[in-house]
């Protein structure tokens, strides 16, 4: 799972202590609702995290909590909302020093990309291993071709 924080660089802009307050929360509730669907963040850079599951129902499930968490505490808001954009795929990881990579990775940052802030963008390989075991509408958004990368992934839009 790939989570970015939408438009995190204007808010920085804006007002940084308010910028920083708001990476803070969301970076305590990524951590938090991550370790209850037994994920790890296992990278983060600025306002960006890499989160590893077991299954990827758990980490659909995880992606949606998110989501709905943050809807939640945006109501209270009146501004800066807080939106972040949400890529999932299934793929493998690997470790080289103190980083993380793989295609996997590089495919869920990409899904990550084409996501609308608010929204969850999983590859028809998550798909199809939780598509009928989901609580939430989807639509095809057919096969995207992504930055960098010679092969196109065919993803799902889940909303929440």
């Amino acid at each position: 799972m790939y989570v970015n924080l939408a438009g995190f660089s204007t808010i920085l802009e804006q007002n940084e202590n308010k910028a920083l307050e708001l990476l803070d929360y969301l970076t305590r509730m990524v951590n938090r609702v991550s370790e209850d669907f037994d994920g790890t963040v296992i990278k983060t850079v600025g306002d960006t995290f890499l989160v590893s599951f077991n299954t990827a129902l758990n980490s659909v499930e995880c992606a949606v909590k998110v989501q709905n968490d943050l809807s939640i505490f945006n109501e209270s808001r009146t501004e800066n909302p807080l939106a972040v954009r949400i890529g999932v795929h299934l793929g493998d990881i690997y470790f080289y020093e103190d980083d993380a990579l793989g295609e996997g990775v590089s495919i869920a940052s990409r899904l990550q990309s084409v996501c609308r802030p608010g929204s969850i963008v999983v590859s028809s390989e998550v798909y199809n291993q939780v598509g009928t075991r989901l609580q939430v509408k989807s639509r095809s958004l057919g096969k995207i071709q992504m930055k960098n990368m010679s092969k196109e992934v065919h993803a799902w839009e889940l909303l929440t």
